[in-house]
C-alpha cells in the first residue's frame, strides 16, 4: 500500500495548487502555502525514489 502514500501527497499538493488563491483569501499565508507545496513535492520525490513506506509503531505506557 506504499503507492497510496505517494498518491495521497501528490493529490494534496494538486489541491493546494488548485485552491491557492482561495486559501490565501481565507487567511493562509503565502509563506505557509509555498512551504507546503515544496514539502509535499519532497514527499512525492521521496516516494518515487523508494524512501517512503508504511510503518507501525507500538507504544506502551510505562508502569
Amino acid at each position: 500500500m506504499t503507492l497510496h502514500l505517494r498518491t495521497h501527497y501528490d493529490r494534496v499538493r494538486e489541491e493546494l495548487v488548485a485552491n491557492y488563491d482561495r486559501l490565501r483569501e481565507n487567511g493562509a499565508s503565502a509563506e505557509y502555502l509555498d512551504k507546503m507545496k515544496v514539502g509535499l513535492a519532497n514527499w512525492v520525490k521521496a516516494a518515487d525514489d523508494g524512501y517512503l513506506a508504511w510503518g507501525i509503531q507500538l507504544f506502551r505506557k510505562a508502569g
